[in-house]
């Protein structure tokens, strides 16, 4: 909106309760999933059933494996980063490659 123009009070009243209900539309589903990741049920969801940190460190006795105690998902972390390393290198097998076409072609 311009500044300088005049605008009703009911209208800087609405753009600001838009504004709200924007922010909240957007931000407090986020706030609920962040909460119920700590909720002791079978799943994370309602109804709250009690503060756990199992579902990031894991409990076998619950069934639990946990975020930080996946090995599934540390085998993909580590492939991602061998995947970046094998990216790298064949950039720089590539580099070596026109190095080498350029010598050959000036010869």
């Amino acid at each position: 909106m311009i500044a300088s123009l005049p605008r009703s009070i009911w209208l800087r009243t609405a753009t600001a309760a838009y504004v709200v209900a924007f922010l909240l539309f957007l931000f407090v589903p986020l706030a609920i999933v962040a909460v119920f990741a700590f909720n002791d049920a079978p799943y994370p969801a309602p109804p709250w059933h009690g503060f756990t940190l199992d579902w990031f460190l894991g409990n076998p006795a619950a069934g639990r494996v946990g975020l930080f105690r996946n090995q599934p998902a540390d085998v993909v972390v580590a492939h991602a980063d061998l995947d970046g390393l094998e990216i790298e290198e064949a950039h720089r097998a590539h580099r070596v490659h026109r190095r080498n076409v350029a010598r050959v072609a000036q010869e």
